[in-house]
């Protein structure tokens, strides 16, 4: 499953974050999760908590996911 954050991740963005997250792991327990943040800019602190305590949950349950920062292939010496 893919998730692209927009540019700010805010409470406003939250429901609709762990519906599709909630209603994929409930259907395909055994998915992948690839998290794109290389557009966004800021997190709100409720949102963070949520999603470290999302990560976590995937840590104890084995589930595969990747975090994306910057896009892929992109050298470290073009990151602005």
């Amino acid at each position: 499953m893919n998730i692209k954050f927009e540019k700010k991740f805010s409470e406003v963005q939250i429901d609709s974050f762990i519906q599709r997250i909630f209603n994929n792991y409930k259907k395909n327990p055994t998915d992948s999760y690839h998290f794109d943040l290389t557009e966004t800019e800021w997190i709100s602190n409720q949102g963070l908590l949520l999603f470290t305590g999302i990560l976590k949950y995937f840590l104890e349950k084995k589930v595969h996911f990747e975090i994306l920062f910057i896009k892929k292939g992109m050298s470290t010496r073009d990151v602005p």
